[in-house]
């Protein structure tokens, strides 16, 4: 058996590899303290949040959060603007976009479309729930200031209790039916999506990728991408203000049967 590397061991091999990255080393341990947290006190989010990758970006459109389904993206201002509890409350948010699968699922109007997602997943961790389970309660966090379905949320629906048990499909149709003002996303939104990444295209297909050194980059339209809890899609278009990438559903034996008509190649496995 191979000998467990001690947590101190383990914060300076952490910290050499990010030491002259660029990357900021408070935010970057935030993050993973948050995860530790959620991964011993909150085993649902916990083991989610280790099969996505967290990543800085400091050009989010919203300078909080955001997720394309396989990794979540921070800014370091807003981790460190912020407390732990608030922290991990926003890295759950960010896991339900992805298990719930939000961006497959949006609408024609993509802010009604976010906030009608963000009052389906608020309700879902909203911490008061779980007075029962005290442990669960605090792994889970505090609802910052400002969030969907959070004290001081003036909306009507909300405050009716209208939305409550409801889908994001059915929430946004009453937003839409009652014309609803979209506040300043800068303060709620947590979840911003963008187009997820790319799985290689093959030759001749019109994809904006198609080569092996490609993986892991910005779908671009035209692109196949991997779909969060499996499955693969293609990228028929992209919006250039919100992010938001309309994606047809493809199977693996017709991705597979297309890649081998313009290759000439027997396709085993698509990774």
């Amino acid at each position: 058996m191979s000998k467990l590397v001690k947590w101190k061991d383990y914060s300076k091999i952490y910290e050499d590899a990010n030491s002259d990255s660029g990357i900021d080393d408070v935010a970057a341990k935030k993050i993973q303290k948050c995860q530790i947290m959620l991964l011993t006190k909150a085993g649902f989010f916990g083991q989610l949040c280790m099969n996505l990758k967290f990543i800085e970006d400091r050009n989010l459109r919203f300078k909080t959060m955001a997720t394309d389904g396989m990794n979540i993206y921070y800014d370091p201002g807003f981790v460190n603007g912020h407390t732990d509890e608030e922290i991990r409350w926003v890295i759950c948010h960010e896991i339900l976009h992805c298990s719930l699968h939000h961006f497959l699922r949006k609408q024609a109007n993509p802010s009604i479309w976010n906030m009608a997602a963000d009052y389906e997943i608020n309700q879902l961790i909203d911490p008061k729930n779980y007075s029962g389970n005290p442990t669960y309660q605090m792994a889970l966090g505090t609802m910052p200031s400002g969030a969907l379905g959070g004290a001081g949320d003036k909306d009507k629906g909300f405050v009716s209790g209208l939305y409550k048990g409801k889908a994001a499909e059915q929430i946004y149709q009453i937003l839409i039916e009652n014309n609803t003002e979209v506040p300043p996303e800068e303060g709620w939104n947590y979840g911003g999506i963008q187009p997820p990444v790319m799985v290689s295209a093959p030759p001749g297909s019109g994809g904006g990728g198609g080569n092996d050194e490609d993986y892991g980059e910005k779908a671009k339209v035209g692109d196949y991408v991997t779909l969060p809890g499996g499955g693969y899609g293609k990228i028929e278009s992209i919006d250039p203000t919100t992010g938001d990438a309309d994606i047809t559903q493809v199977s693996e034996p017709d991705l597979k049967t297309m890649i081998e008509s313009k290759t000439g190649k027997t396709v085993k496995k698509i990774s």
